[in-house]
């Protein structure tokens, strides 16, 4: 992030905790021309859910449930420290239950007064309107002239990016490049699409706009900003040959002449092909030489896909949008299954308001209901059929 990039050079990689320390530190000093003084940066872990909580407990939030609060909060920020702070001090000047934060999101952030809120609104960053060309970061500095934070998300930009133009980053390409489930398919992105505007591969890929990923190897960006930025990229013209269809679909292809089942699907269910998507997992589901935990794995990957227009009231309501209002009554399992990748679309949707508990029931029963289909997994998915109910009963 903009902290990062005071402290370490542009292609440094700053340490974990895990992996810093004495020897670290002499081993990069050795290559610092003329060992000078230096700083040595280490990256702190994120926020985990129970510092969430302990952090909405000292903020004696009323007029709302203080555990909504803190899983909400958690769920969108990944516990990002600067984000999550800000979230919780918007939710404690406006207490909303349920929690929705597109709402907290818009609202003026914790400690302004009107007056204070004045300037071109940072809304614009990512829409490149710069005085220096189009597509620049230059278009809005976060505070002093340029612009001014004048709405929750206004500051979040500030917390995730600081000066954009600091770090020399096409905003513009950078959410073209959100759409990418990690830095590897956004440098296959940036160099064979010719869907960015600069083709520079080098500016997007800095490593202070991406972290390690789950899987070992890989990097992502930080979840908060990859949201803020798939935002603008959904608000783009639906024809516009960088917009959402166009990205994803280029994405979805890449994966495919890579053989990337997970990718093809998760791009594929960005661009809506729901059906598609459910054929797909239950014929995978049905082969006699399937491994159900491999299975499930893949399921929770392509329910990540980013949804172009997050749910609005309710999550578990929205799921009879997505299949259509009736499931198919006559292929009992292709029913359950739209029904189950509906459902986990929806809860990976960190937008999504706090009223969970009937759409984890919902996922629960689909579990249960597809669950027979599988060869060896009965057992296997009757306990994520528990799990899920499990987490109704903690959003209860």
């Amino acid at each position: 992030g903009p902290l990062g990039a005071r402290v370490a050079e542009p292609t440094e990689i700053i340490p974990g905790t895990e992996h810093a320390g004495v020897d670290d530190y002499l081993g990069r000093r050795e290559h610092r021309p003329g060992r000078r003084r230096w700083w040595y940066p280490v990256r702190l872990p994120d926020l985990s859910e129970a510092d969430v909580r302990t952090m909405v407990a000292d903020r004696e939030l009323r007029d709302c449930n203080p555990g909504h609060v803190a899983l909400t909060v958690h769920a969108f920020t990944q516990g990002h420290p600067g984000a999550t702070s800000l979230l919780l001090g918007a939710i404690a000047e406006e207490p909303c239950d349920p929690v929705d934060l597109r709402r907290v999101l818009a609202q003026r952030p914790p400690g302004a007064l009107p007056g204070e809120l004045s300037g071109e609104p940072l809304d614009g960053l990512p829409a490149g309107t710069a005085a220096g060309g189009a597509g620049t970061a230059r278009a809005a500095r976060p505070g002093g002239a340029a612009g001014a934070v004048r709405t929750v998300r206004d500051g979040l930009w500030r917390v995730l990016l600081g000066d954009p133009a600091r770090l020399d980053i096409n905003v513009d390409d950078l959410v073209t490049c959100a759409a990418a489930r990690d830095m590897g398919q956004a440098a296959q992105l940036a160099e064979h699409s010719g869907l960015l505007r600069d083709d520079d591969a080098e500016s997007v890929t800095r490593p202070e706009l991406w972290m390690p990923g789950a899987t070992p190897g890989t990097s992502i960006m930080h979840p908060v900003l990859r949201r803020l930025l798939l935002e603008r990229l959904a608000e783009r013209d639906e024809l516009a040959a960088d917009g959402w269809a166009a990205v994803h679909g280029w994405l979805r292809r890449h994966a495919a002449d890579r053989d990337d089942a997970a990718g093809e699907l998760q791009h594929a269910l960005a661009l809506g092909e729901l059906k598609y998507v459910t054929d797909e997992l239950s014929e995978r589901l049905c082969a006699p030489e399937v491994d159900v935990a491999k299975w499930l794995d893949l399921l929770h990957s392509v329910t990540r896909a980013p949804m172009r227009t997050p749910p609005t009231g309710a999550p578990a309501r929205h799921i009879g949008t997505l299949t259509g209002r009736r499931p198919d009554q006559s292929n009992r399992l292709a029913g359950s299954m739209a029904l189950l990748v509906a459902g986990l679309w929806i809860a990976a949707e960190p937008l999504a308001t706090s009223e969970r508990a009937p759409l984890y029931r919902a996922i629960e029963k689909a579990l249960r209901d597809v669950a027979p289909f599988a060869a060896d997994g009965l057992a296997l998915l009757f306990a994520e059929a528990e799990r899920y109910g499990s987490l109704a009963d903690l959003w209860s």
